[in-house]
C-alpha cells in the first residue's frame, strides 16, 4: 500500500513549532523584563532551589550521629597520641543508616575506637582489616564461615582456654573431625589474591564419645562473636557462659548462613540428636524465630545483655526440617566438662 505524501507548508510548520514549544511558567519572567545576566542569575537560582526542594531527604538517626561524633573524637585522640601510622575516614551514610569507618588499622585498634558504638558502624577495611563473617582475620571471632578446602562451609563458635591459658575456637566435630587437619576462613578477601586466611588446626574432636564438639587451635582467637547479617563486620563481646534454661525465649544464634537470629526458646535440655555423624545427648532443643540452616553448624548459641554483650550458652549442631521445625545445640557445660576449658571474655 502506498503511503500518501503530505506536503507541509511554511504556515503549517509554524503552527507545529508553536504547538511543541513548552509553555513558560507563570513564575518565570519574560526575558525582556530582566535583561542580560540579571535574568539568567534569577532563573538559575530558581532552578537550583526547585531541584533542592525536590531532592530526596535522607535523615540520620540521632544515635548514629552521636556514634559518629564519639568515634571521630576517639580517632582524633588516637592519631594525636600515636601519629599517622594508620589512616581513617569516618562519616555517616544515610542510605545505610550507619556510621562508615574506612581504615587500614588492625582489628584490635578498630575495636577500641568503635567501642560500645559497634552496632551503629560498618567497618570497611583497606588491606589487612578487610574482614567479615565470610573472610575473618586473626584474632578470629565466633560466628564466622570456616571450611576445609573443597568442603561445604560451617561456622566458628566461641573461644575457650585451658588451664595453661591456651586458647581454642569451638566448633562442630561433624564438620571438622580430622585431627591435625587445617581449617581456613570461608573466603579470601580481595587483597589476599584468593588465598584465604588459615584459622588453625583441629586439635580435639569428640564424636567418638557422642560430643559434636571440635577445638581448633594454633592461631590467635578473641572473645567476640559476629553480629548482624551474613556479611557483617560488627561483633559482640562475650561476657560469660552458662547453660540455657528451658522455656526462655530470648536466645539467639549467629552463623555464616542466616546471620544473627533471635527469639529462640529452649523446650528440652535433655534432647537426643542422631545424624550421619552419630548420636549426641543430652543437647538443647530450641524452637521459634528464624532457625539455623545449612552452614550454621558450629555457630554460637547465646543470650544478649542490655549493653550488647552476650552470655554463651552453647553452639548449634543441627536442626530438623519436618513438622517439628526445631534446632539443636551442644550445651556449654558439655564443652567445659569434656575438655576442662573455660570461656574467654572479650573486650
Amino acid at each position: 500500500m502506498r503511503i500518501p505524501f503530505v506536503r507541509t507548508t511554511l504556515a503549517a510548520a509554524a503552527l507545529l513549532a508553536v504547538a511543541v514549544t513548552p509553555a513558560r511558567s507563570s513564575t518565570e519572567p519574560a526575558k525582556d523584563e530582566l535583561p542580560g545576566l540579571a535574568y539568567e542569575s534569577e532563573y538559575y537560582e530558581r532552578v537550583l532551589a526547585e531541584e533542592a526542594a525536590s531532592a530526596p531527604v535522607f535523615e540520620v538517626a540521632p544515635e548514629v550521629t552521636a556514634a559518629k561524633k564519639s568515634i571521630q573524637a576517639r580517632v582524633q585522640a588516637f592519631v594525636d597520641a600515636n601519629g599517622t601510622r594508620y589512616t581513617f575516614a569516618t562519616s555517616s551514610d544515610p542510605t545505610l543508616g550507619k556510621v562508615v569507618l574506612v581504615t587500614d588499622a588492625p582489628r584490635d585498634v578498630v575495636s577500641g575506637l568503635v567501642g560500645a558504638d559497634a552496632e551503629h558502624v560498618n567497618v570497611i577495611g583497606n588491606g589487612v582489616t578487610d574482614t567479615s563473617r565470610k573472610y575473618d582475620t586473626a584474632p578470629f571471632w565466633g560466628g564466622a564461615g570456616l571450611k576445609f578446602p573443597g568442603e561445604v562451609p560451617c561456622s566458628s563458635g566461641y573461644v575457650v582456654q585451658d588451664g595453661a591459658a591456651k586458647r581454642y575456637m569451638v566448633t562442630v566435630a561433624h564438620c571438622y573431625h580430622v585431627v591435625n587437619q587445617s581449617v581456613w576462613v570461608e573466603q579470601a578477601p580481595a587483597f589476599a589474591q584468593n588465598v584465604p586466611e588459615h584459622v588453625g588446626w583441629v586439635l580435639k574432636q569428640g564424636l567418638a564419645t557422642g560430643h559434636d564438639i571440635a577445638l581448633i587451635g594454633g592461631k590467635t582467637y578473641t572473645g567476640r562473636i559476629y553480629s548482624g547479617g551474613t556479611n557483617s563486620t560488627t561483633s559482640r563481646a562475650v561476657a560469660t557462659a552458662s547453660d540455657p534454661l528451658e522455656n526462655v525465649w530470648t536466645y539467639c544464634h549467629s552463623g555464616r548462613t542466616t546471620g544473627e537470629q533471635c527469639g529462640h526458646g529452649v523446650v528440652d535440655l535433655d534432647a537426643q540428636f542422631c545424624s550421619s555423624s552419630g548420636c549426641k545427648q543430652p543437647v538443647a532443643k530450641f524452637k521459634g524465630g528464624t532457625l539455623n540452616d545449612g552452614g550454621d553448624s558450629g555457630a554460637p548459641f547465646y543470650s544478649r545483655f542490655a549493653d550488647g554483650s552476650v552470655a554463651i550458652r552453647g553452639h548449634v549442631i543441627g536442626r530438623d526440617f519436618g513438622v517439628d521445625q526445631a534446632g539443636y545445640a551442644e550445651k556449654y557445660s558439655r564443652v567445659k566438662a569434656k575438655y576442662g576449658v573455660s570461656i574467654v571474655p572479650g573486650a
